[in-house]
């Protein structure tokens, strides 16, 4: 997975897997047969959201899709002790 940074305005983050071209950021299937390998691109596509909360806390709203279907939808959040 190669990510695309992308720096919102509010301060935010936002991390895309995006559809593209070969070489560029997106999913990548990487198969080693012998001493040959291979890579493709594969129809899953990622995005990360992060931003801190009003408490410090780093929330992340995680989305994976596969072709244009949603998959998943996750929420995450990482507090100091």
């Amino acid at each position: 997975m190669l990510l695309e940074p992308h720096v919102r305005p509010d301060g935010g983050l936002t991390l895309l897997s995006p559809t593209g071209r070969w070489g560029g950021p997106g999913a990548y299937l990487v198969v080693e047969h012998a001493s040959q390998c291979s890579a493709r691109r594969i129809p899953i596509h990622e995005r990360f959201d992060d931003h801190t909360d009003n408490h410090g806390a780093l929330r992340t709203d995680h989305t994976l899709t596969l072709w244009r279907i949603p998959v998943l939808r996750l929420h995450y959040e990482l507090a100091r002790k």
